[in-house]
Order: C-alpha cells, then structure tokens, then sequence
C-alpha cells in the first residue's frame, strides 16, 4: 500500500466544528499519523509522566471515542479515492504496528549481533 495518498477524516467531538482532516502520502503515514493524535492525548491527560505505554486495545478505544473516524485511499487504477470505515483503519493499524515491531526486534537482533 506504498504511495498511496490517504486522506484521515475525522470529527473529535459531537459538535460538527470539531471535524478535520489530516492528508498522508502512504497509508502506513496515516496509521503514524492516527498513533501520533493517540500519543499527543496521551501526553495532554498524563503531563507528569515521561514514558507512557499503550497496547492495541487502548488505541482502538481512542478511535472508538472519536465521533467519527474515515480514510479516503487513492486508487491509482481507478483515478478515485475509496472510502474507508473505522474497522478498515483499526486493521491496518494493527497490520502497521505489528510491521513496526518486527522491525524493531530485527534491529535490537541487529544490534545485540554488532556487540559481539
């Protein structure tokens, strides 16, 4: 799913003011994207705390408590952007996040390796 723009609509609250949305250039940027406003909340609830950790279960209920969350991916074949439910992100989070740490635990192998 490489270069494909994806487009994050979403609305933060019930009041239609709240709604906004955030263009990515690949839809692993917008899953960054949607665990980075994660991470920003997180920092904004619990200032105090310098290293806080999340699992699975927490983000999706962030993304449960949105008033409303979709994605727009382009489809080069068609020339259109598809539309995207809140099920549809939370799968590719998933997927993304488990990418991400398999390539950490290959990196920390890497490096563990390089001491000796």
């Amino acid at each position: 799913m490489a270069n494909r723009h994806t487009i994050i609509l979403m609305q933060t609250g019930q009041n239609r003011a709240t709604r906004t949305f955030m263009d990515f250039d690949s839809v692993s940027l917008a899953m960054d994207g949607i665990c980075g406003l994660y991470e920003r909340k997180l920092k904004e609830l619990n200032p105090a705390i310098q290293n806080i950790t999340y699992d699975i279960e927490d983000i999706y209920s962030f993304i449960d408590g949105l008033a409303d969350l979709s994605a727009l991916v382009l489809d080069h074949s068609l020339h259109a952007y598809l539309p995207n439910d809140r099920k549809w992100i939370k799968q590719q989070l998933l997927k993304h996040l488990k990418k991400l740490a398999v390539s950490d635990w290959n990196s920390s192998r890497v490096n563990d390796w390089n001491k000796w």
